[in-house]
């Protein structure tokens, strides 16, 4: 039996991916403290902040999955704030390959997740892939950071960082936060709704997790997206339709989702990414919904 220690567990993807590898047979062990015991019955503690970890976590273990991360939404992008949601990704990332390292766990695969923030905030109707260039911008850096921690690490393991597309599942996330307005009839576009979202369902990000775990020829970095990016107009009544609701309510000005979230935030959901994924199809992996209509289906 393989063993896959989770880190960061307690979030939508970690919960996904702890249920799925316990279906598949795998000995499942985690550094989050709020997961149910049904699930993960051998849980170990650490504090990325101070470096402290149960090197005991590591006995036996074949791959590690590090999810850990401050919510990008989750608080206002004060200097501190933004520091916890840079230090949250990588010094978890570091303290995980430093402890590998220095004790010569022999673990077969090390994933971390990213985000496609990587190519900027906006990236209009053109497709960017695993190769096109980044940005400055806050999430972008957080990325480059992210990603450098591990892809830069004297660890001698496979590495796999999967960029994370915007995440639709009806456990919560961003599809519950769009699809109650629109249920009491108030949902509506961002703005222009042209932007670009590229999404991915749940159990396609938790499947592509496996298939990193059980193919050893998936190295290095790869786009976490459906192969159908929709704008936000298109996502908002895609949703609607599902619901059997009209979408009477008129787009939310760019000026009110400034102040609502604050400059830098707002230019998230402004902004888009239309994003290619071939290159983990290209691996062979086999997407279960790839369209946005099937992926809908699916929830409502």
């Amino acid at each position: 039996m393989k063993t896959v220690l989770v880190a960061g567990a307690s979030g939508l993807v970690g919960k996904s991916v702890m249920t799925l590898l316990k279906d598949k047979g795998f000995s499942v062990r985690t550094l989050s403290h709020s997961l149910p015991t049904d699930i993960a019955k051998e849980r170990y503690n650490w504090s990325p902040d101070t470096g402290e970890i149960d090197i005991r976590c590591f006995d036996g273990v074949d791959h590690v999955i590090n999810l850990s991360g401050a919510g990008v939404f989750d608080h206002w992008w004060t200097t501190s704030y933004k520091e916890k949601i840079i230090k949250s990704r990588t010094l978890s990332t570091s303290l995980l390959a430093d402890t590998i390292v220095k004790y010569d766990y022999p673990i077969r695969t090390f994933i971390n997740p990213s985000g496609i923030s990587f190519y900027g905030n906006d990236t209009g109707d053109r497709w960017v892939d695993e190769n096109s260039p980044t940005t400055q911008e806050f999430l972008a850096r957080v990325v480059q950071l992210w990603e450098g921690s591990l892809l830069n690490h004297e660890l001698k393991t496979r590495k796999v960082c999967l960029r994370f597309g915007i995440v639709l599942s009806d456990q919560g996330g961003a599809l519950t936060q769009m699809a109650t307005p629109v249920k009491y009839g108030v949902g509506s576009p961002f703005a222009s709704g042209k932007q670009y979202i590229s999404w991915i369902h749940i159990q396609d990000v938790t499947n592509m997790i496996l298939f990193a775990i059980e193919n050893n020829t998936v190295q290095g970095i790869y786009n976490a997206v459906a192969p159908d990016p929709v704008t936000n107009e298109a996502m908002i009544q895609g949703i609607a339709d599902r619901l059997h609701k009209k979408l009477w309510a008129p787009s939310v000005p760019g000026f009110v989702m400034n102040l609502a979230l604050g400059k830098e935030r707002a230019a998230i959901l402004l902004g888009g990414n239309r994003v290619k994924g071939t290159k983990m199809q290209d691996a062979g992996f086999q997407f279960q919904y790839k369209t946005l209509a099937e992926a809908l289906h699916s929830f409502f």
